[in-house]
């Protein structure tokens, strides 16, 4: 089974409010809301999809964040947009199984 958490939103109304981190890198629990939904879910492979502008962010910073996690984790990057998620899921279309 697949997992996949699309993280491409641009946050501006939750970043309007005052919030520095991206929505999933906010703590909860001791943990980033990511972290819990990736250990929440018995899923052979995750896809992360996430802004190519935010691919240089510290918020992100994959090969820190996401190597504790004993899962196959797939990283992608999509170019922004303001589509909504079904575009989003088009983009990586090629990646997802059948």
């Amino acid at each position: 089974m697949q997992l996949i958490i699309l993280a491409s939103g641009h946050s501006t109304r939750f970043k309007k409010f005052g919030y520095l981190l991206s929505k999933y890198m906010l703590p909860f629990f001791g943990k980033e809301i990511i972290s819990h939904l990736i250990n929440s879910y018995n899923a052979d492979e995750v896809i992360l999809v996430f802004n190519k502008k935010d691919e240089k962010s510290l918020d992100i910073c994959p090969e820190y964040r996401f190597n504790f996690v004993n899962k196959k984790i797939k990283i992608l990057f999509i170019d922004t947009h303001k589509n909504g998620p079904v575009y989003s899921l088009h983009k990586i279309r090629k990646f997802i199984n059948k």
